[in-house]
């Protein structure tokens, strides 16, 4: 009760946030929950309907994205954007020359999906610099759900495979089949 009474004076009552502790404390079950929204997001979402009825990527409104917004919308492209459609979007975007790397691996993914080969030898780069797991996993992944995408992918492995950690090399191994012996 004292917990349940310090969260209402010093958490609740100065953030007037509405919440309602009874509900999730005394009540069985779980409490309806709200379902967040981002005003960011919905911009988002309104400029990938606008890329799919053909507005062209010069004429979406982008200025002042952030990263979220970015990995959102390259992660909304339709499932049939093609290598065209794609180099389209780079044009505009440049994502192909972009240096964060999270926007990257997402721009990494719609190319080798779409085997927008254009992205290939920025692909090559980054794998061969980037060594963290979260990033190598996805792309390397991606790379050997096909046997042209597997072959690129243990090209560029044999050349990285000794700059990345351990943990690193053990994870995309399993993924190309690969060992050390190979």
């Amino acid at each position: 009760e004292a917990f349940v009474a310090t969260l209402r004076r010093d958490l609740l009552a100065p953030a007037g946030s509405g919440f309602d502790p009874d509900s999730w404390i005394y009540r069985p079950g779980l409490p309806p929950i709200a379902e967040p929204s981002s005003a960011a997001f919905t911009r988002v979402d309104r400029e990938l309907e606008r890329l799919s009825a053909g507005t062209p990527p010069a004429k979406l409104a982008t200025a002042g994205w952030v990263t979220q917004q970015w990995m959102r919308f390259l992660r909304g492209l339709a499932a049939n954007t093609t290598a065209a459609d794609l180099a389209a979007l780079d044009a505009t975007f440049h994502f192909n020359e972009s240096g964060n790397t999270e926007i990257q691996t997402a721009w990494f993914l719609r190319a080798i999906a779409a085997d927008h080969r254009a992205a290939f030898p920025r692909l090559e780069e980054f794998l061969i610099k980037v060594g963290r797991r979260k990033f190598l996993r996805p792309l390397y992944t991606e790379l050997a759900k096909t046997l042209q995408g597997k072959a690129f992918a243990q090209r560029v492995y044999a050349k990285a495979r000794a700059g990345y950690h351990s943990v690193s090399q053990n994870t995309v191994d399993g993924i190309l089949g690969a060992s050390k012996a190979d």
